[in-house]
């Protein structure tokens, strides 16, 4: 399923909110048709799956980048410390 798939779940709830990845750790919320396109201007029409667990939708495709992001992350966290 792709991002733009997403438009007819939100045409049939209006009161749906969508949790997307995106390229950092950060949860994309979306719930309406302008986010939506906003999303996809930013990140592009991309592949995604639901996880039921997290109720959020994941990017494969951003696996590595979320990886990197998160490793140099934990790496100023143990430098600086964390709250």
């Amino acid at each position: 399923m792709r991002v733009s798939d997403l438009a007819q779940l939100l045409a049939d709830d209006h009161f749906l909110t969508i949790r997307i990845e995106t390229r950092s750790d950060a949860i994309a919320i979306i719930s309406n048709d302008f986010q939506l396109r906003s999303y996809i201007k930013e990140f592009g029409d991309v592949v995604v799956e639901f996880h039921g667990t997290c109720n959020v939708y994941t990017v494969p495709e951003f696996a590595a980048v979320i990886a990197r992001y998160s490793a140099a992350k934990q790496i100023e966290c143990d430098r600086w410390g964390c709250e």
